[in-house]
């Protein structure tokens, strides 16, 4: 891990691990620099005879129970996990190896809901919307609707002069809905990135859309390891392991409250994991360990598929930065925001050095164990915040009272 947090990275397969043991607490001064768990783990090595496995383990979709919110097609969720081991001499009563290589094909479903504008509100119609209808048993809802915020409004009955938005259909006036001059292009084009209510009969501030998605988790790994007896009393091994791991979940609105690492972002894991072991039995009672390892691990973040600036007109001097992607879109009121980015451009990185020598003696009725360890660690991290910049959209802008 980090220091004393969980942030593990290389986890070895089952078929390499021949037994383990986890401390909660009150364990031995040896596990400093640690937090309220300690897991150690023995590693399987090879024999004088070859030995094997193999394994395969399954999920399909078709065993699911459905999820309650999806009334739709049931998601392809699919789990492959299979692999192999295999253990046995290179030298006879010498040298031995040990091998494992694992694959997982994993697509779980992804609940996406919010609140998105319905299609009257797409085109500016507000008519019909019940937060801005008046309710007759709250008078503080008399002004409701929406109220054109631009110079030269002369209603005077109110704090802050402006005029209710209205247009003429038909030779009627309906209140509460924008004048198709009135509506900015670049708005247009973003408010159209939202995806279209589909829960039949929501009325706000019920939820209007959900759907289901993929999220994608490929990965594979194998460890090698070798041990090799010198003398009866001197014994040194070493192991190399490798993970990869692909992350991603399509765009749909590029919310990161959505999925496991976020809906939009691509999250893609490479760790590098290696070990040298010598141990020395200086009498049957004393027993020398010393170990020296290194974990590597890269793991960066990135944007999937969001909208450019070009694609809704936003001017391209907002790229000054190099980076052409859609800003952070929020809004209030309970409507899905678009486009968060907590996570887009995550650079990461850690190598983590350890080495540690021990001597255990056993005297009569107590076991001794005298020893050193010094952890080098190097963490490179760098996550900015929206740094294609975010637009916050308040309802208060077209209020009959701004700020009231």
């Amino acid at each position: 891990g980090e220091g004393g947090n969980s942030n593990v990275y290389y986890q070895p397969s089952v078929e390499i691990v021949q037994e383990f043991k986890v401390q909660n607490n009150s364990f031995s001064s040896e596990f400093g620099n640690n937090g309220g768990t300690v897991v150690n783990m023995v590693l399987k090595q090879g024999s004088n005879a070859f030995h094997g496995s193999g394994w395969w383990y399954g999920q399909r979709a078709a065993f699911d129970a459905r999820d309650y919110f999806n009334s739709g097609e049931k998601p392809d969720h699919v789990r492959d996990q299979y692999g192999f081991s295999l253990g046995g001499p290179l030298k006879k009563n010498k040298t031995f190896f040990f091998v494992d290589f694992e694959k997982v094909r994993q697509q779980d479903p992804v609940n996406l809901q919010g609140i998105v504008p319905t299609d009257l509100e797409r085109t500016g119609d507000f008519s019909q919307s019940p937060a801005n209808l008046p309710d007759p048993s709250n008078p503080d809802t008399a002004n409701a609707g929406i109220y054109d915020p631009c110079a030269g409004n002369h209603d005077t009955s109110n704090p802050c002069p402006r005029d209710q938005f209205s247009d003429v259909v038909n030779g009627v006036t309906v209140y509460n809905k924008i004048p198709a001059d009135k509506i900015d292009p670049i708005g247009q084009a973003i408010l159209n990135l939202y995806p279209h209510a589909n829960v039949a009969g929501a009325v706000y501030p019920d939820i209007n859309w959900r759907a289901v998605t993929l999220q994608t988790r490929p990965a594979w790994q194998f460890d090698v390891k070798v041990d090799h007896q010198i003398t009866a009393n001197h014994k040194i091994g070493g192991r190399y392991s490798r993970y990869h791991n692909h992350d991603t979940v399509p765009t749909i609105v590029g919310d990161g409250e959505f999925g496991t690492e976020g809906d939009g972002v691509i999250f893609s894991t490479d760790v590098q994991n290696g070990s040298g072991e010598y141990n020395w039995a200086i009498t049957p009672t004393k027993l020398w360990t010393s170990r020296f390892s290194v974990d590597r691990v890269h793991a960066p973040g990135q944007s999937n598929n969001y909208p450019t600036l070009s694609d809704v007109g936003l001017a391209p001097v907002l790229a000054a930065n190099g980076l052409t992607r859609m800003p952070t879109i929020g809004v209030d009121g309970g409507f899905l925001s678009l486009f968060t980015q907590c996570c887009v451009d995550t650079h990461f990185a850690h190598t983590l050095f350890s080495y540690s020598s021990a001597l255990q003696w056993v005297k009569g009725a107590h076991s001794l164990k005298f020893g050193g360890e010094q952890r080098v660690f190097f963490n490179n991290f760098r996550q900015p915040d929206n740094p294609t910049g975010i637009f916050n959209f308040s309802r208060d802008v077209t209020t009959s009272a701004p700020n009231a």
